[in-house]
């Protein structure tokens, strides 16, 4: 019998995310209070990191500035002394005066949800996969603990299977607090009652189709509908009372707290100069007794030489993400600077609309070296981060917004700055006569921005205030004007 054996070249597609890909994510996502943490524990992990003294940074600081574009030269600079300083020594050397340096602190509450969530991760998951798919979860959740995706989209993403990712959505909407990462406020309190009260089909049902009637109190059809007393019916309406419909709340909330800004916008003569804040992190480089060794095999073994092979690998790894880390964070904030001009030329009212996709176009765009980010890195590279402003400490995810239509072909306007114009125009009515949602529309058209009553009655109630007929009530019954609620 004849064997033959053949060679056939295949084409195929493969599942991979890297260490080095986990470890950049997970230090772009990390505020500049946090990453300072991280950096003094990478010290003590990787043996062949150390912090490099006064005078060898100043021995390596160059003569001159370099061109941002020059990224191999400013990488090379950066193992050598390296925190990525000579990035910025530009901005620095031409400001006006000292009081015009980093911001230290903005009062700002400190979120701690995704540090709370991080520690489970770490907790429940081994497989480095699941928890860079986790890590992708928790950095992308907005104030409220919810998550705009569903595990499709991030599976398309993040170019892995919707099975993979539903395993890991479903795990951390378990979590502490249960209902995090949920879509909104609905699904959330679905999946606390799912959790708490497994043994109560009717709750289910309660919030899956009735939650519009019992906000109303429709108490005797909602008995009908369940083929329960009304009896039944307070008391599912009790445990439905005992839920979170905000994941988030009670997670960085309470006393305010100072937190650093991770990144400036100063203007220079006229134009406008992004600063990654790295104040407070220690300047690291490799360790010049492992390079010694790698230098020179024959004096120290070939199990020495082997040792610090693999020690410097790990040590170049996580410089290179830290690196990469400031850079992304850099690109992303020149992005938005340039794509919100008006807001940093005249102030918050002239925001315009912004998504990730516009700043990761802007970026493959602007820079020389073609480099292309993903939405989702746009999103860690901004998430939680803040920057110190002409016109105050914002948030980055403050500048990214849908946007309403405007007529008289002017672009389209930031829904931001339509609801601090229906408050001022709120706060600013008469209280005997208060605008009504339709009249509040019909001044906004006036103005250019087109919105329909529905619109104007969301974007209130997202403010706290009350309907027209409810303010003229409760100002009637005190017999004054009280303020507006926050």
């Amino acid at each position: 019998m004849n064997i033959t054996i053949r060679q056939t070249p295949r084409l195929a597609l493969q599942q991979r995310i890297t260490p080095r890909l986990i470890q950049f994510m997970r230090l772009v996502a990390l505020p500049n209070a946090d990453l300072r943490k991280e950096v003094q524990d990478a010290l003590v992990e990787f043996p062949a990191l150390e912090e490099a003294g006064m005078e060898d940074a100043a021995a390596n600081q160059p003569n001159r500035p370099e061109s941002h574009g020059d990224d191999e030269a400013a990488w090379l600079r950066y193992l050598e002394g390296g925190s990525g300083r000579d990035l910025i020594r530009l901005a620095r050397e031409r400001e006006p005066a000292p009081e015009d340096a980093l911001p230290e602190r903005g009062p700002v509450a400190a979120p701690s949800l995704v540090a709370h969530l991080r520690e489970q991760l770490r907790e429940q998951f081994d497989d480095p996969q699941c928890r860079a798919i986790g890590e992708w979860i928790v950095s992308s959740l907005d104030p409220s603990g919810y998550l705009d995706d569903d595990a499709h989209a991030i599976a398309r993403r993040l170019e892995l299977s919707a099975e993979t990712v539903s395993r890991v959505l479903e795990r951390i909407q378990r979590f502490d607090p249960v209902g995090v990462a949920a879509r909104d406020a609905r699904e959330s309190i679905m999946i606390q009652a799912r959790v708490r009260f497994p043994d109560r089909p009717n709750l289910e049902r309660l919030i899956e189709r009735h939650l519009p009637d019992l906000k109303a109190g429709r108490y005797a059809a909602l008995a009908k509908a369940l083929g329960v007393t009304q009896a039944d019916v307070f008391a599912e309406e009790t445990r439905l009372l005992s839920l979170n419909p905000r994941p988030a709340r009670g997670f960085g909330e309470g006393s305010v707290q100072y937190v650093t800004t991770d990144v400036a916008v100063v203007r220079i003569d006229g134009q406008f100069v992004v600063r990654v804040n790295d104040e407070g992190l220690p300047r690291l480089r490799l360790s010049r007794c492992y390079r010694r060794i790698l230098e020179h095999p024959d004096a120290y073994g070939e199990g020495a030489h082997a040792f610090a092979r693999t020690k410097l690998a790990a040590a170049k790894w996580f410089l290179r993400s830290l690196y990469e880390r400031q850079r992304t964070i850099r690109w992303v904030t020149e992005s938005i600077v340039r794509l919100q001009r008006d807001f940093f030329e005249r102030g918050p009212g002239h925001l315009r609309p912004l998504t990730l996709r516009d700043v990761a176009d802007d970026i493959y765009f602007a820079n020389a070296q073609g480099v292309r980010l993903a939405e989702s890195t746009v999103s860690r590279a901004t998430a939680g981060k803040y920057a110190d402003t002409p016109h105050g400490i914002f948030e980055l995810k403050h500048f990214f917004g849908g946007g309403l239509p405007s007529r008289g072909g002017d672009p389209d306007v930031a829904v931001d700055c339509v609801m601090r114009r229906l408050r001022n125009l709120i706060e600013g009515e008469d209280p005997a006569d208060p605008l009504s949602d339709q009249q509040i529309a019909t001044r906004m058209a006036t103005e250019g921005v087109v919105l329909a009553r529905r619109t104007v009655a969301k974007y209130r109630e997202a403010l706290g205030l009350e309907a027209s007929q409810v303010r003229r009530r409760r100002r009637a019954g005190r017999g004054s004007s009280p303020q507006i609620a926050q």
